[in-house]
Parts: structure tokens; sequence; C-alpha cells
């Protein structure tokens, strides 16, 4: 019996040292990518290696990542400039993000790009698997633990995650004999080479209107991001940045929606800057799609808010 024991104990060891060994070796080739995921391991890795100590970061969603050029606005200003914009996020994990900035760094500015999406409740999370490297850390498992694909063993268990994720995996191999990937993102921003299409204002013009149902726990959490911020004493600056007339016109509620972001900028004393009927708007050329800039329009765009962030 002593000895079918210590044959379990030293299998489970074994299976322990394995499962642990491979976790690491993929997660932290995982890591390298420098265009997986969208790019978001760049970021991921700048934060947790506190690389992130810039004078002004750009929170937001994707139109956020992909309208705020840092080099443009640096230039202007002579602030270092770093685009903490997450793809397809509501604002529950751009407030992630947020906390792991706290934690090492407090910014002279902090420039919110708002967007209409932000306050509503993910069903779940979009692009996770940007976050299979970082899933030990406590505050990656708080905020990302109502995802439907993941469980306590996720978290909890070395390898579990990775289980059914041929993809990943076979990207963790091939990142050992790749040559150095093109950089995807360059201090988080992403410009976008792409033109409006016919087929984009086909699909705009079939579209159904919708209602934003702003979730409650989300608006409070954007309300206390803001006032920690003000008390920390960061410069807080809100800007809605340039969106397509016609993608406007199918968001029943968009009004009433801005007007909590306006709420909240007067109660804290922030300036806001809507460029809702910006002329940007009304152009074709400069979208490639109803809500997102392309790189010429991005460009203009943050040529823009520069100025206004020096002024400032």
């Amino acid at each position: 019996m002593k000895e079918f024991i210590r044959h379990i104990i030293l299998f489970v060891a074994i299976l322990l040292v394995v499962s642990i060994s491979l976790d690491i070796f993929i997660s932290k080739q995982l890591r390298k990518s420098k265009s997986y995921a969208a790019g978001e391991y760049t970021v991921w890795n700048d934060i947790f290696a506190n690389r992130i100590t810039h004078d002004i970061l750009i929170y937001g969603s994707s139109r956020a990542w992909v309208h705020f050029s840092p080099e443009i606005i640096q230039t202007t200003t002579g602030k270092s400039v770093y685009n903490m914009g997450l793809d397809g996020q509501s604002f529950e994990i751009q407030y992630l993000r947020h906390l792991k900035i706290f934690q090492r760094h407090i910014p002279h500015s902090i420039i919110f790009s708002l967007d209409i999406f932000s306050l509503e409740r993910d069903i779940d999370i979009y692009n996770v698997e940007q976050f299979l490297p970082y899933m030990p850390d406590i505050d990656i498992w708080n905020y990302t633990r109502r995802n439907k694909g993941f469980t306590w063993f996720d978290y909890s268990l070395p390898l579990i995650r990775y289980a059914g994720r041929r993809t990943e995996i076979q990207k963790a191999v091939t990142l050992c004999n790749a040559t150095d990937e093109e950089l995807y993102r360059y201090n988080g921003y992403k410009p976008i080479q792409a033109q409006w299409t016919k087929k984009v204002e086909k699909t705009l013009l079939n579209k159904k209107e919708r209602r934003i149902i702003v979730d409650s726990t989300l608006r409070v959490l954007f309300e206390r991001c803001v006032a920690q911020c003000v008390a920390n004493n960061v410069q807080v600056l809100f800007v809605y940045s340039p969106e397509h007339i016609l993608g406007q016109k199918h968001i029943r509620n968009r009004d009433s929606v801005i007007t909590i972001y306006s709420n909240i900028a007067r109660k804290y004393n922030v300036p806001f800057y809507n460029f809702s009927n910006d002329s940007m708007c009304y152009s074709t050329r400069y979208f490639y799609n109803a809500s997102h800039l392309n790189k010429e329009g991005s460009e203009i765009f943050s040529k823009k808010i520069a100025t206004i962030v020096q002024k400032l």
C-alpha cells in the first residue's frame, strides 16, 4: 500500500512539473508575439514590465487605438504618449488596464476616448486570447472570470486553460523558430489603411436601429475611475472622436448616453470635446467604417487633439 501511494505521489509530482513547465513555455512564447490577439500582448507586456511611464495615456476601446496617434501628439506637445485602447472591450476591461497602470505609474494626463458602447455590458469578453499568458495574475482573474469559457481550474491549475486551444499552442511553437514579427502596434496605436466601400455603406443603410442599455455597474465604475484620476491630480480630458453621421443615426438613445459623460465631466470639472458634429463626420474619405477613422482620418484628428492638449 505504501509503495502504491509513493507511486501515486511520484506520478502527480511529475505531472505537475511537466504541466508547470509547459504552461510557462507556452505563456512565455505567446507573450513574444507582436501581432497575435490584435497586438494586445505588446501592451500587456509593457504594463507588466513597468515600461509605461509616459506623461499622457489614452484610454478607450478600438476607437481609441486606431484614432489617437501617440507620435503626432508627442511631436506637438513634447510629452510622451501611450495609447491604452482595447479592441472590442467595455469599460470593465478598460478599467482593468487602468488598475494595472495605477499600481505602477500615475501619469500627468489621461485622455478618455469615449465610446457609445463602452458602458454597455458585454455578454462575453472579446479577444479573450490576449489574457491567456497572464491569467495567474489576481486582477486578470477578477476581471475576466465572468467569461463563459473559463472556469476556476483555468485560473488555478497550470496548463488547463490551454486545453483545446490548438491555435495558441501552434503559435507558441511557431515563435520558437520564427523570424522577428513586424510590430503591429506602436505605443498601443494602430492606424488602419483601409477605405470606405459600397459594401460598408450598404450594410449601414440596411442596419436596424438599436438602443444602448447602459449598465449601472459600469457607469459607477467609469465615474469611480475619473474620480480616482482627479484625486491623484491627473489632468483628465474627455474626447468623443469623429463618428460617421450614418453610424450615429442607428443608435436611438445616443444623446442620452453622451449626456451621461457630459454630467460626469461637469461634476469633476473635466473638459469635454465632442467631435460628433465635426466636418470629418460627413465625409467617407476619413473612415473605413461608421465608427472608425482610417489612417488619413486618424492623423488629421490626432493633430486636432494635439493642439487642444498643447493649449491645456
